[in-house]
């Protein structure tokens, strides 16, 4: 089923696309953050005790200055919202927490001869906030941390006839610097009774290394126009 909406999706663009002559714009969707989120709001992300919904998506303007080089804006936002259910003393408490990321990355990239390979940089802010709440006590975690990201990029932009329709994959490397306090740092200023220790560790690696920073690698469908 979903192998036939992506081929859908792909037929409309091509029918669509031929509104648009070939020019200095381009809007692409990122496939790959769409991918992720179907995947994890199918599957079991946790176990049977937990209910969870996922959001995922990725959406970048592009702008031709000249042949050769471009600027850009990509906006990445990740939204995963997870709940159980605790019974103490026949008293049922219900938590939930949301979990979200959002990146706003600034882009350059230059197309030696004006051919569809191309080198470049993002620079952009990236953030991760944690939201927890309890039916019995309220609201009990409200954390964001910031980031600023700066990394490489190199990838190809193919252009499929006279239609504008277009294809858009690059990899890079996000390297994400934290602005201010770290995640562990806020919560142990909320809950007094939390140790900045491994968890510390733990919360730095999944949003330096994983959720803000990382490893990148993006496969985009849109139009030139």
């Amino acid at each position: 089923m979903k192998k036939k909406w992506l081929l859908a999706f792909i037929l409309i663009v091509f029918i669509a696309g031929g509104a648009f002559a070939q020019g200095a714009n381009a809007i692409t969707i990122d496939l790959i953050p769409l991918h992720i989120g179907l995947e994890l709001s199918q599957g079991n992300l946790v176990n049977d005790d937990f209910d969870y919904k996922v959001f995922c998506g990725a959406l970048q303007y592009e702008r031709q200055l000249t042949r050769e080089i471009s600027l850009g804006l990509r906006v990445y936002y990740l939204w995963l919202g997870v709940g159980t259910s605790m019974v103490i003393d026949s008293v049922t408490n219900k938590i939930e927490l949301e979990i979200s990321t959002l990146s706003v990355d600034g882009l350059f990239r230059y197309y030696p001869g004006g051919r569809t390979f191309f080198v470049g940089a993002i620079f952009g802010y990236g953030n991760m906030e944690y939201l927890g709440k309890s039916s019995e006590q309220g609201k009990v975690l409200d954390v964001t941390t910031n980031y600023f990201k700066v990394g490489p990029r190199l990838g190809w932009r193919i252009t499929f006839g006279t239609s504008g329709f277009i294809m858009d994959i690059f990899l890079g490397y996000d390297y994400a610097y934290l602005v201010g306090s770290s995640t562990m740092q806020q919560m142990t200023k909320q809950n007094a009774e939390m140790d900045d220790g491994e968890a510390g560790t733990m919360f730095k690696e999944l949003e330096r290394d994983i959720l803000v920073g990382g490893p990148r690698f993006g496969f985009s469908l849109g139009w030139r126009f």
